[in-house]
């Protein structure tokens, strides 16, 4: 009976956790590349002002599909913007 230890291919005895952390450190490392990934686009998107326009999304709705003419939208917001 060996508690935590199992037989490798090789006859050896490792420790059963060995193998877990190795796959615990493989996965944080992954994530944390995947969460460097969000950062990196969250910032291009941010300074390329992709969140500058907080007016035109919320009347789209009300604008005619049909004339699909968005700068009277535009028009409007940047006055608005002026007269702050």
């Amino acid at each position: 009976m060996n508690r935590g230890f199992e037989m490798t291919d090789k006859g050896h005895p490792h420790k059963c956790g060995e193998i877990n952390m190795s796959v615990i450190i493989l996965l944080i490392s992954f994530s944390l590349f995947v969460a460097t990934g969000f950062l990196i686009a969250f910032l291009w998107a941010a300074k390329t002002g992709q969140f500058e326009d907080k007016y035109t999304p919320s009347i789209r709705i009300l604008m005619d599909e049909k004339s699909g003419n968005t700068s009277e939208l535009n028009n409007k917001n940047g006055a608005e913007e002026n007269h702050k």
